[in-house]
């Protein structure tokens, strides 16, 4: 997908251009052969990679880049549309708790800006004063679970009144294009 078909999919879900990114596949990739499975005895590593590797995700990191809240669309659940809010989480408060996936350490906030490129018109700051940091992998492949994905966080911002986050939106459809092939 161009750059201009990812920035006029993104005007269509109200997703702000200036804070569009999109995921490049091989260091994305790179990352999980590298992991050091002695470190994750504890956990179904390959379970968490999978996780990763889904079209739709969401993660909530506080000011010190740790995760807090993660959604992952295989954890979502629902049919005929992914039930994001399944335990009420985005109802009630921001971050939306409880995380429908477990967390773990795998992929830091830098890591997700190192696997990433703005696009020409995004100019996003992060900013200290900023109290959470919000990454959104959408994308047009999924469609309009991928625009229900983007309303739930854009509505739980609102309803919520957080003044103090920021979003980042990382469209992978041209990585989840090459992961398949």
């Amino acid at each position: 997908m161009t750059e201009n078909k990812i920035i006029t999919q993104a005007k269509k879900w109200n997703i702000p251009i200036n804070q569009v990114y999109e995921l490049e596949v091989e260091p994305y990739k790179a990352h999980f052969s590298k992991i050091d499975t002695t470190l994750y005895n504890h956990m179904n590593l390959q379970t968490a990679i999978n996780n990763y590797m889904q079209p739709l995700q969401l993660f909530y990191y506080n000011p010190k880049g740790e995760l807090i809240s993660r959604f992952v669309n295989c954890n979502a659940g629902g049919f005929p549309n992914l039930n994001w809010n399944q335990s009420g989480a985005f109802d009630h408060s921001f971050p939306p708790l409880p995380s429908l996936t477990k967390l773990d350490s795998l992929i830091t906030l830098k890591d997700q800006l190192v696997f990433s490129h703005a696009l020409q018109k995004s100019e996003l700051k992060l900013n200290i004063d900023s109290n959470y940091i919000v990454v959104v992998f959408w994308n047009r492949f999924m469609g309009r679970q991928s625009k229900r994905l983007i309303e739930y966080v854009h509505k739980n911002i609102a309803q919520h009144h957080v003044q103090k986050a920021i979003v980042i939106y990382i469209n992978n459809d041209n990585a989840l294009y090459e992961m398949m092939k």
